[in-house]
Order: C-alpha cells, then sequence, then structure tokens
C-alpha cells in the first residue's frame, strides 16, 4: 500500500541511524516490537479519502499517516526526525508537527503528519 519502510530502507541516511547490527532496519508499522532498540519509528495511517469524481469511481485515494519517531536523548530524536522528514518529503506532503510528546520516562518522541496520493 504505502511504501515507508521501503522508502526509508532505501536511504543512507536513514539507514545509519535506523538499522540494527542485525540488518534489520527499525521502522513498524502500527507499533514496534516489544523490546526494541531505541531509536525507532513507527507509521500509522491516521485517516483517508477517496479521491471521487462525479462522472467515474475513485482513481486515487488520500492518505494521511502520522510517523513517531522515539529516541533516547532530545538531539538522537531531532536527527532522526530530520532524517526521515527529509526523505519522505520527497514522497508525500508533510503536513502537520503534533507536540505530543511521550509517556514513557526517558525516550524522546517526535511527530509528524504526512499525506500520500495512492492508487484506489
Amino acid at each position: 500500500m504505502i511504501p515507508i519502510r521501503t522508502i526509508l530502507n532505501s536511504a543512507s541516511s536513514v539507514t545509519a541511524l535506523l538499522k540494527a547490527s542485525d540488518g534489520v532496519l527499525r521502522v513498524y508499522r502500527d507499533q514496534a516490537s516489544e523490546g526494541v532498540k531505541l531509536p525507532y519509528v513507527v507509521w500509522t495511517i491516521v485517516s483517508g479519502y477517496a479521491i471521487d469524481n462525479v462522472d467515474v469511481p475513485a482513481v486515487d485515494d488520500s492518505i494521511e499517516v502520522q510517523i513517531d519517531v522515539y529516541a533516547q536523548s532530545e538531539q538522537e530524536r531531532d536527527t532522526v526526525f530530520k532524517a526521515v522528514r527529509n526523505v519522505l518529503k520527497h514522497h508525500s506532503i508533510i503536513e502537520n508537527f503534533p507536540n505530543i510528546g511521550s509517556i514513557i520516562p526517558g525516550v524522546y518522541r517526535g511527530t509528524f503528519t504526512c499525506s500520500w496520493l495512492i492508487e484506489a
């Protein structure tokens, strides 16, 4: 559907920060694996709609995705956040930067949303 993991895995600026020693990219859909090492990224579809036309069914959908970056420090969070954003801005429209924060002590979170146009 949305190739976020594939796109991020092809960007050396991101893999340098998020690829584990076992070669696994720490980018997850909906939630991270339990006990995953920081930093990591989680992406979630938060909304979407069909782009309908009066005379034909929808050919495309607009999908809004939330990207969450989790890290051990503010500096690490900001570095990963910037790297991920700089890659995804070439494939989507960066929309929103909600100030959500993290409920886990010692874990720093950065969030943004982006819109994707995908074939229906």
